[in-house]
């Protein structure tokens, strides 16, 4: 091939090879332009966005020629360079990205730090000192481990931001100040899952969130209803249970005088007060039957009859517990129904409430497709 190439030299004519190298695939969809590294090398494109196939084609030429195949050696040269260029930048673009994220994530902890730190305080001293919410401590840990088990189809997303999560930020932001203006703690704390969807939506785009959209509703569960609308549900379940619980007495021959929230018995009076209206084992049960649900059904139905039979199961566990502290303070004595048994009783509920959780589960699963077949 050398030896043909001088002789048409020679001859003052051409070389046969003297062609300039055209890639069969075009640059960013379009021909290759002869400026800036093209016109440095007599026309060669050796943009890194070459694709592997041409440039292994070059790079099977032989190297100890001067000109091969119409492509300068140095042209070679910067080819290999490009190639290896080609195939580090996917690593260095995922190490810039995940170092931005890590910026980001940085930057927002310390902007939630600022603004939140004394929200999320009292927040967690009302999860200790009141027994009415003392699940709120699993309700973020369960969302976290949501998040977790999502990480790598969140990390598979393509991150495309969405304008609407500057609409939900505005809206958290909003809600932040009208319950700082007013003193409720309900809409203040609530703001932040709302700013938090919102960042969501505003950085990482819809697929994101609708993938975490499960986990961000689960977190308002975590927050303490407002007093008007505690009291609005804890009175009627109150009077509810006094009800069932005289009608119950009655039947089992126990006479009874029932005279608002208070159940007369020959030996001893039961009071229902706030503590046994049930309302603490219903948001318990709630939480318990929606988190459950979600993990082990296949269907949003499936998960909302399951969290709506958390209802009637803790009104019956409840007027039983009424019942039984009423049987106990008959048959032995005021004194066995209160103290240590009064305590433990709720717990003993709890457990039979959740049994019957159970069973609405076992009653409920076989009515929905199966996983696979939903998917």
């Amino acid at each position: 091939m050398h030896f043909e190439h001088t002789r048409h030299r020679r001859r003052g004519m051409r070389p046969l090879v003297d062609a300039p190298y055209q890639s069969s695939v075009p640059t960013a969809g379009q021909p290759a332009q002869r400026g800036g590294a093209a016109a440095e090398y007599g026309g060669f494109d050796i943009q890194p966005v070459r694709m592997r196939q041409d440039i292994n084609l070059l790079l099977r030429a032989d190297s100890t020629s001067r000109i091969i195949h119409g492509v300068p050696q140095r042209v070679l040269r910067d080819i290999r360079a490009a190639e290896v260029a080609h195939a580090i930048d996917p690593l260095a673009a995922r190490t810039v990205a995940t170092g931005q994220m890590i910026l980001l994530v940085s930057i927002l902890l310390c902007v939630f730090a600022a603004v939140y730190w004394r929200i999320l305080g009292d927040l967690i001293l009302q999860w200790w000192d009141d027994s009415n919410y003392s699940h709120g401590f699993a309700v973020p840990l369960f969302s976290g481990l949501l998040i977790w088990q999502r990480r790598r189809q969140l990390m598979a997303l393509r991150i495309e931001g969405h304008w609407v999560g500057v609409l939900i930020l505005g809206a958290g932001a909003g809600t932040l100040l009208v319950g700082d203006l007013t003193a409720e703690l309900f809409l203040m704390r609530s703001s932040l899952v709302i700013v938090v969807a919102g960042l969501v939506l505003f950085h990482l785009g819809p697929h994101a969130f609708r993938l975490l959209a499960f986990p961000l509703l689960f977190l308002l569960l975590m927050i303490p209803l407002p007093a008007t609308l505690f009291y609005a549900v804890a009175f009627p379940l109150q009077a509810l249970a006094a009800r069932n619980a005289a009608w119950a007495l009655d039947v089992l021959g126990v006479p009874v005088l029932l005279e608002g929230n208070i159940i007369h018995l020959s030996h001893l009076s039961l009071g229902v007060t706030e503590a046994c209206s049930g309302i603490r084992s219903l948001v318990s049960l709630l939480v318990v039957a929606l988190a459950w649900g979600y993990i082990t059904l296949s269907h949003p139905w499936g998960v909302a009859c399951l969290a709506a039979s958390a209802i009637p199961i803790t009104i019956l566990a409840n007027a039983g517990r009424v019942v039984a502290t009423g049987l106990i303070g008959q048959w032995f004595g005021a004194e066995y129904a209160q103290g240590v048994f009064h305590s433990f009783s709720g717990w003993i509920i709890f457990l039979f409430a959740f049994l019957g959780l159970l069973g609405a589960h076992t009653a409920i699963h076989p009515w929905l497709p199966r996983r696979d077949a939903a998917a």
